[in-house]
C-alpha cells in the first residue's frame, strides 16, 4: 500500500477524482517501461492491487474507465491516504522485499511451484474488449504488470507463424518472458484460459490447464521452427499451462500444469501440476506417436 500512497501524493491527484473513478485512454494501460527504474503511474499501482476495475469501455474514444471495486477497497484506500506519513515515507526499493521480489527469484531460477502459490495469492481482473472473444491482452494485463514489477521481463499476444508458409498466423501466444537467460536463469511460454465458475462450465475449471499446455504442445508439433525461432532456440524453456476461474469480475488462477522443453523436446515424464488428473493427461498426450517429435523422456539421451 506504501508505493501506491506515495504515488498518489506525488501526482497530485485528490481523493474525491480517485473515488469517483478514471477515465483514460486504453494505450496507457500498455506499460512498456521498466518499474525498476522508474515509479509506476497510480492507475497501474492501483490494477496491480487490486483497487481498480475496468467497468466500461468506450469505442469512439477507445477509453477505459477504472472504478474502485467495492466499499471495502473504497474505505481501506481512504484509511491508508489519510494516515500518510511523509516522515516516515517507505521507498521504492523496500516495496520488493515482498512477494513480489520472492515471485521474481522463484521464476528466474525455476521454482515454478513455488512462484504459482505467490500468484494464487493475487486476485486478477478480467479485462476486455467488446470486439474480440477469448483471451486478450487486456484479460492478461496483471499478470503482465505483476511480472514485470517482479522484473520478470515478460510479452503478451506475440503471433506465431506457420512453418509452411511464414505469411499465414499459426495462432497466439499469450505471454512469454524475455529474461536474458544464464545456467541459472529460466524463461516461459505460457497459455491462458478463463473459465466462469457458475453455470455449466464449472466443471471446466481444472481442465483450463490442460488445455493450455495441450495447445502449446501442438503448435510445436505442428509448427516446430516458427515456434523455436520465436523462442530464440533456446535450449531450455518450460512451457506453462494456467487457468484463470472468474467470478463477476474478477478472476484467481486455480489450475496450472508445466513441462520442460529441452532442445525442441518436451520432457514428458516432468510434467507437473497441482491436479494429479492433468499430469496423467498430459504424460498420455505427448506420449502419443504424433507427438514423438517433440517428446523425450530424461533417459532418453537428448544432450
Amino acid at each position: 500500500m506504501t508505493p501506491l500512497v506515495n504515488q498518489f501524493y506525488k501526482e497530485g491527484h485528490s481523493w474525491c477524482e480517485l473515488k469517483e473513478g478514471l477515465r483514460i485512454p486504453q494505450k496507457n494501460l500498455e506499460v512498456k517501461f521498466n518499474p525498476c527504474l522508474s515509479p509506476l503511474p497510480l492507475h497501474v499501482w492501483m490494477i496491480v492491487f487490486g483497487y481498480y476495475t475496468i467497468t466500461s469501455y468506450d469505442k469512439t474514444k477507445d477509453e477505459v474507465v477504472l472504478k474502485i471495486p467495492n466499499l471495502e477497497i473504497e474505505e481501506e484506500l481512504e484509511y491508508a491516504l489519510a494516515n500518510y506519513d511523509p516522515d516516515h515515507n517507505s521507498t521504492y526499493d523496500k516495496w520488493y522485499n515482498s512477494d513480489i521480489q520472492q515471485l521474481g527469484l522463484y521464476l528466474r531460477n525455476g521454482f515454478f511451484e513455488k512462484a504459482v502459490k505467490i500468484l494464487q495469492t493475487f486476485v486478477f481482473k478480467r479485462y476486455f474488449h467488446p470486439a474480440q472473444g477469448g483471451v486478450t491482452p487486456q484479460d492478461v494485463l496483471r499478470l503482465e504488470l505483476i511480472l514485470r514489477a517482479a522484473k520478470i521481463p515478460n510479452e503478451v499476444g506475440r503471433s506465431l507463424k506457420k512453418d509452411k508458409n511464414l505469411k499465414e498466423e499459426a495462432g497466439d501466444l499469450d505471454l512469454l518472458t524475455t529474461m536474458h537467460t544464464g545456467s541459472l536463469v529460466k524463461n516461459y511460454i505460457m497459455g491462458l484460459k478463463l473459465s466462469n465458475s457458475k453455470g455449466k462450465n464449472k466443471h471446466k475449471n481444472k481442465e483450463e490447464a490442460y488445455y493450455n499446455l495441450k495447445q502449446l504442445a501442438t503448435y510445436l508439433k505442428n509448427h516446430p521452427k516458427s515456434l523455436m525461432d520465436t523462442l530464440k532456440n533456446q535450449t531450455l524453456i518450460f512451457f506453462v499451462g494456467l487457468g484463470f476461474e472468474t467470478e463477476d469480475k474478477s478472476a484467481s488462477l486455480t489450475s496450472w500444469s508445466i513441462v520442460p522443453c529441452e532442445h525442441g523436446k518436451l520432457r514428458y515424464d516432468q510434467v507437473n501440476s497441482n491436479s494429479i488428473e492433468i499430469i496423467t493427461r498430459l504424460q498420455k498426450l505427448l506420449d502419443q506417436p504424433e507427438y514423438a517429435k517433440i517428446s523425450s523422456r530424461s533417459s532418453d539421451g537428448i544432450p
